[in-house]
């Protein structure tokens, strides 16, 4: 079975611990499957050593001709509420997601799209890839990783309202690393 959900031996997963991980992975994808087709599209949760390495991702945006949204530092409940109020945002306005764009009025503060590097998608949007990978939705990137989905960075702003690459954005409290160098926030 391939590493597609790579994890610390610690971390309770339902594909690892089943007897059968083929078939284990299998049925997550059909869930996943019918999350998509119910609500257009999942949140799937990474969860990391710390709140650096935390982060969420969106699997099925790419049916919509879309780039797939990662989050990071927020848990699970938090990440996944703030994607799909930004989507449904989005959506109403009837836009297209992309770099740079502010997101007003979907929570009580704007949110930014940022820039993923390239060198940064494939392990960022893994489930995302294969899932429009095998239904053929989506633009497929090589990168140097493999293959992937195009994505963005929701980057949010501290309760200061100071976004990452504010000199005094509070990164103690609300670690939010940067997924580009190239992302420029204003």
């Amino acid at each position: 079975m391939p590493h597609d959900h790579n994890h610390d031996d610690d971390h309770d997963c339902p594909v690892c611990s089943s007897p059968d991980r083929e078939e284990a992975m299998e049925e997550f994808i059909e869930q996943l499957d019918e999350k998509v087709a119910a609500h257009g599209h999942a949140v799937l949760f990474i969860a990391g050593d710390s709140p650096s390495e935390t982060f969420s991702y969106t699997v099925g945006l790419a049916e919509l001709g879309w780039p797939e949204l990662v989050l990071y530092s927020l848990g699970p409940d938090t990440a996944r509420m703030m994607l799909n109020l930004v989507i449904d945002r989005i959506k109403t306005l009837d836009l297209q997601p992309e770099a740079g764009m502010t997101v007003e009025k979907a929570l009580n503060v704007p949110v930014q799209l940022g820039l993923i590097a390239e060198d940064k998608l494939a392990s960022h949007l893994v489930l995302a890839t294969k899932r429009a990978q095998a239904k053929g939705h989506g633009d497929i990137t090589n990168t140097s990783d493999g293959p992937s989905v195009t994505g963005l960075q929701l980057i949010w702003p501290d309760p200061a309202g100071r976004l990452p690459t504010d000199a005094e954005y509070d990164h103690q409290n609300f670690p939010q690393p940067l997924l580009s160098d190239k992302t420029k926030l204003h």
